[in-house]
């Protein structure tokens, strides 16, 4: 049975039409998920195989840097660059107007 509503049409839950239509739709997402199943199977070994190596290579990541790591633990961003080192990473730019040559239009 169809009820009309402002919105469309609405299936009473019992109708005869409701049980063929839910019985359509379950046998396409039957059909649907034995066809697609190959493809679930194949994105569920790619997610494990990713997590895997993804922790891995975080655990590599962190050992290189344990092993790379000063003795005394890492010095403050604002202490004096090594002699033989690189020199102290500067902030940003001040924002206080557009970059040189460049006008704000008015």
């Amino acid at each position: 049975m169809l009820a009309a509503t402002p919105g469309g049409l609405i299936l009473v839950a019992g109708s005869p039409l409701a049980r063929r239509l839910r019985r359509r739709l379950a046998g396409r997402v039957g059909r649907s998920t034995f066809s697609l199943a190959p493809l679930f199977t194949g994105a569920m070994a790619g997610a494990v195989l990713n997590s895997v190596e993804t922790r891995r290579l975080g655990q590599e990541i962190r050992a290189d840097l344990r092993r790379q790591a000063p003795a005394g633990g890492p010095a403050p961003l604002d202490a004096p660059a090594p002699a033989d080192g690189p020199a102290p990473l500067s902030g940003p730019a001040p924002l206080d107007g557009p970059p040189p040559g460049r006008e704000l239009p008015r």
